[in-house]
């Protein structure tokens, strides 16, 4: 009687245990992957302001944000006592928007030291011009000439069918003279220049051949300066540029600093990774300037070159004369003004429903790329707000290696004309590259430079490596801003008496940065440029 009366018991007691002994298994999997991945994203820190010493998940794989859906929020707690809201705008490319990200003050000091600074002219991605020759286009013809014929063809042959197209034409043509040219002024250059002799259309290899020769490429560079010269809308890139590095701006080091932690919090992209990125670039566009479509990166494997921000950490010896390209996983993009019309962020074909190849920019016969006339036609465009940051991804991630994949296409974008006013804007590029043990290393001499800065300060008494009230602007040793930045003296002589002048370089200038920067502009930027020289530049003149 007993027996049969405790069966069920023992029954639904054996149940409980098999369940219990399920859960448990279940927690510890689930405990044991959690810290796992704790202690990949918790990795011990320097004593030099948070630098990593391990490289976070990043030994695993680049973080990427996943965007979710068009119009998706999330809420981030970048500074204290503020709530951040992030927004997607598009899939392809993973872009986003957080309004107010720069306070009013922090736009007003960038502008402020890229105008303490001088601006130069704006470069287009990978444009060399060694420094006299950018007004002699014969020297630029000479150097334009192909020196493997075979190999150019092939390259600019973009759909592999043995012969260039009119719109493979516009392509090369847009990059050799600097300016955006659409299939039916191709097809006038080719007609001007006899470069398509049978009028077939297209260009084929022996016709090539004839092309690239000093004679012939005279002929295209001085036809194309023509029309960089005397047709400011059809220029690539019309604008003024400025990279400020943080070392050279010690005053300004803690906003650096700042940004530098609000971008990591936002990506989870290792602070090493950023901290040892490019410095911030600052661009300026005044009335009918412009930036026509571009991708801010390239591509490792295909160009069969390497990165930029891993060459530098060779010996000077190693890299003379060294071809590299930008690799730049992710762009954050700051409006540090708003300009009173114009001067829109276009992404042409974002969220594309296919990838686009070549003519696929044409749109009836309106070219999506000329955001000069064609701003509004773009997918997706963006109008300036002051504070706000936008940031995308310029790379996909190679699913084999967890590190940077190949270029996304649809990360095309450019700036449109500004139609009134002037527009102020910045931008950090965050690099990686394809090898991740090179981009530690790259990592490492960065903690190194941050660390022997550290050092100098405590060494050296704060004022000692500063100006003294003697050497401010406006003395006669040194002429002040109004000589120094032309129109824009009166505003900068303002911005002078309310921030006070800015404190000087540190003793000897730690190792900077290669950038893309371009000839000085004929502002009156300059003037003074020599009259005012750090302790280093001073040596060297001696």
């Amino acid at each position: 009687m007993l027996k049969v009366s405790l069966k069920p018991v023992y029954q639904r007691l054996s149940y409980v245990s098999i369940a219990v002994v399920i859960l448990s298994v279940a927690l510890r999997c689930w405990f044991n992957r959690n810290i796992v991945a704790e202690t990949q994203l918790n990795m011990s820190e320097t004593a030099t302001g948070g630098r990593v010493t391990d490289n976070e998940q990043s030994l695993y794989r680049l973080p990427r944000i996943d965007p979710v859906e068009v119009g998706y929020v999330r809420e981030l707690n970048l500074v204290p006592g503020k709530v951040h809201t992030m927004r997607t705008l598009s899939l392809r490319p993973a872009l986003f928007e957080i309004e107010d990200f720069l306070s009013e003050e922090e736009c007003d000091d960038i502008i402020f030291m890229a105008k303490t600074q001088g601006l130069e002219r704006s470069k287009t991605l990978g444009e060399k011009v060694p420094e006299g020759e950018e007004l002699s286009p014969n020297r630029t013809a000479e150097r334009n000439v192909p020196e493997n014929p075979e190999e150019t063809f092939q390259n600019l042959d973009l759909n592999a069918d043995g012969s260039i197209d009119v719109a493979e034409i516009s392509q090369a043509l847009m990059e050799l003279g600097r300016v955006l040219v659409d299939e039916k002024f191709t097809k006038k250059i080719m007609k001007d220049l006899t470069m398509d002799p049978n009028n077939d259309g297209v260009i084929t290899y022996n016709e090539f051949i004839k092309l690239a020769t000093d004679s012939k490429m005279k002929d295209i560079t001085h036809y194309l300066e023509k029309i960089h010269q005397t047709k400011p809308n059809k220029r690539t890139r019309d604008s003024s540029t400025a990279f400020l590095d943080p070392y050279e701006h010690i005053d300004f080091k803690p906003l650096f600093d700042s940004l530098r932690e609000r971008i990591h919090l936002v990506t989870r992209l290792p602070r090493d990774m950023i901290w040892s990125s490019e410095d911030m670039q600052v661009i300026r566009y005044r009335e009918k300037q412009h930036y026509h479509c571009h991708f801010d990166s390239d591509d490792e494997l295909e160009k069969l070159l390497p990165c930029c921000h891993q060459v530098e950490t060779l010996d000077e010896g190693e890299l003379e004369d060294m071809d590299c390209i930008p690799c730049r996983y992710l762009t954050f993009f700051y409006y540090l003004n708003e300009p009173t019309l114009g001067g829109e962020t276009a992404f042409p074909i974002a969220d594309n429903k296919t990838v686009p190849v070549n003519e696929s920019l044409m749109d009836g016969g309106v070219n999506k790329c000329d955001l000069s006339d064609h701003c509004y036609d773009a997918n997706l465009y963006y109008k300036p707000k002051r504070g706000a940051a936008l940031f995308w991804y310029n790379h996909l991630i190679n699913e084999e290696t967890g590190w940077l994949g190949p270029l996304d296409v649809m990360s095309y974008h450019g700036g449109c004309d500004v139609l009134k006013g002037t527009k102020w804007a910045a931008n950090n590029w965050i690099n990686a590259g394809n090898d991740r043990e090179t981009d530690m290393k790259v990592w490492e001499v960065s903690r190194l430079v941050e660390k022997d800065f550290q050092e100098r300060l405590e060494r050296y008494p704060w004022e000692e490596q500063t100006r003294g009230e003697e050497e401010t602007p406006g003395t006669e040793e040194n002429p002040g801003k109004e000589e120094t930045y032309g129109n824009d003296s009166l505003q900068a002589a303002e911005e002078t008496s309310n921030r006070g002048a800015e404190q000087n370089r540190i003793e000897e200038k730690t190792p900077g940065k290669k950038d893309n920067r371009g000839e000085k502009e004929t502002y009156g930027e300059d003037k003074s440029r020599g009259q005012n020289l750090t302790e280093k530049e001073a040596r060297k003149e001696k």
